[in-house]
């Protein structure tokens, strides 16, 4: 049996993405992806937002990188990917969890966004 790591998430990029590249010298984009979700909960209507690390590398990440900005509207597939590591501050395993992403889909209106001057 095949096991399945696939997800998709559709929000707002939260923090305005920069390109940079691994030390192999591959593109990549790191971004943050706020999600938000409403339900009634005893009656009321709750919102919770959640943010989710997305990781874009190669073509893709160097192809839209002057597109993707803080509050456009995009959805994303792609995997889960989760490390960890020893923070040396605190003595403490840092796990951290990301979405690697494999298609980026723009939602709303497509505008290329001009910096004003």
């Amino acid at each position: 049996m095949t096991d399945l790591n696939n997800v998709t998430v559709a929000g707002r990029i939260a923090n305005e993405p920069e390109l940079t590249h691994t030390a192999n010298g591959v593109p990549q984009i790191a971004l943050t992806l706020a999600n938000n979700r409403q339900y009634v909960q005893n009656k009321e209507k709750v919102e919770e937002v959640n943010f989710f690390r997305v990781k874009i590398y190669g073509d893709i990440a160097e192809n839209l990188h002057e597109y993707l900005k803080k509050g456009k509207s995009i959805a994303i597939t792609g995997r889960l990917h989760q490390y960890s590591y020893d923070n040396q501050q605190t003595g403490f395993k840092i796990s951290i969890t990301e979405i690697i992403a494999n298609q980026v889909y723009f939602l709303g209106s497509f505008r290329k966004q001009n910096k004003k001057s």
